[in-house]
């Protein structure tokens, strides 16, 4: 009789893994989309690896920040044509860091406002509703760790609650990454693949975005140039500059067209998905 048991309890775990085998297979497939269906992980995909890939630079900012603060504001630079991002950080007593990114600027008040209509000249929409204490704690500036190496381009900060906790931002150029240090252990990384991406709200109403890209870089500050002096440009419309060096191809060229019909709307198995402000997808690779 045991032996019999035995064979029923295998028999019963045979069957059962049977029947979910083919409560699998009976899934409809078609009904979920694949990455080549969806724009924003389609376009990711083509443009990992070339030269359309946006890295992103720290700007920092010496007059912020430099002693005892709640936030501390600074810029990351793209290596495209793209506008520069408005970035700040900020320690919270509640143990957590919060790093925030907008295509516009932005103070604490403004950017905790909430942006019912969306309105484009203010940072974008969040929930009124955050679960996690928003009280800010200070934090002070440093130069040294025995956790990590610090370097001048790199800024750092320490804060002064219970916990101990160091967040580096890295300024290597072109490979601005963040590190979150808590009771001397990296426990959080982010950026340190590069895979940052952000889609700054458009207006279709007025969508004059790529028309008006080069006065926008004007505007913001941004030399594609790196500040070298042009002296010709060669048959392939590329500066040569006085120091003998070449502009590299892909650093000013306008970024390939955009499907209209993905970019302000989506539809699949009958469902459509109108977006007002065209893409606005964020990315960024983390590590903990």
């Amino acid at each position: 009789m045991v032996g019999f048991g035995r064979v029923s309890t295998w028999l019963a775990a045979a069957l059962a893994i049977a029947a979910l085998s083919s409560s699998v297979d009976a899934v409809d497939r078609s009904k979920f989309r694949r990455c080549d269906q969806a724009a924003f992980c389609s376009s990711q995909r083509q443009t990992v690896g070339s030269s359309d890939t946006s890295t992103y630079s720290l700007l920092a900012k010496p007059d912020a920040a430099t002693s005892s603060s709640s936030v501390y504001y600074f810029s990351l630079v793209p290596s495209t044509s793209k506008k520069p991002l408005h970035a700040s950080l900020s320690f919270l007593q509640s143990g957590a860091v919060r790093l925030r990114t907008s295509e516009v600027a932005f103070d604490g008040a403004l950017f905790d406002a909430h942006n019912a209509e969306n309105d484009l000249s203010k940072p974008r929409w969040q929930p009124k509703d955050v679960l996690v204490d928003t009280t800010h704690s200070s934090f002070e500036r440093t130069t040294s760790s025995p956790l990590t190496s610090i370097a001048a381009e790199d800024v750092a900060f320490l804060s002064t609650a219970d916990v101990p906790t160091l967040v580096v931002l890295r300024g290597k150029p072109r490979a601005f990454a963040m590190e979150v240090y808590v009771n001397g252990e990296l426990v959080v990384s982010t950026n340190t693949l590069g895979k940052l991406h952000y889609d700054a709200r458009k207006d279709k109403n007025n969508d004059s975005n790529a028309a008006t890209s080069s006065a926008d870089d004007a505007a913001s500050g941004v030399d594609v140039h790196g500040g070298k002096e042009i002296v010709d440009y060669g048959e392939d419309g590329l500066a040569i500059y006085a120091d003998g060096t070449h502009q590299v191809k892909g650093t000013t060229e306008t970024p390939a067209p955009v499907d209209d019909s993905s970019t302000w709307q989506e539809s699949f198995g009958g469902h459509s998905d109108t977006k007002k402000f065209g893409s606005t997808a964020v990315g960024l690779d983390i590590h903990f």
